[in-house]
């Protein structure tokens, strides 16, 4: 939350920061609007209250009093049944599951997929 949210985000990118696969799709979507909106309006629609990016991509926000356990962006997303509503969505985010013996390759881990926009 503060008057220049647009340099925020800058700065959060220049780090360090830590961020995983939801949050960057979450700031994809809004340094998106950003562009397209520019700082100054980008700033005074959505600087004058908490900010979240959170990690819960696909989870709306149940409860507004707890903002920060779901994505804010949720209610924008359309659902998408077939690949006719796929081809007429202006913007998607799929996730592509990777081979079912990755985890074979890399037991630790949790690189099971892919967020694409």
């Amino acid at each position: 939350m503060g008057k220049d949210l647009s340099a925020g985000l800058d700065a959060l990118l220049q780090g360090p920061t830590v961020i995983d696969c939801g949050m960057f799709c979450q700031l994809s979507l809004w340094f998106g609007i950003r562009y397209l909106i520019g700082n100054a309006v980008f700033n005074r629609l959505f600087g004058q209250a908490p900010f979240y990016v959170t990690q819960l991509l696909y989870e709306p926000i149940k409860d507004p009093s707890k903002p920060a356990l779901g994505n804010p962006l949720y209610s924008f997303f359309e659902p998408v049944s077939d690949q006719a509503d796929v081809q007429k969505a202006p913007l998607g985010i799929e996730y592509i599951t990777n081979h079912k013996f990755y985890a074979y390759k890399h037991p630790g881990g949790h690189y099971i997929g892919e967020n694409c926009l």
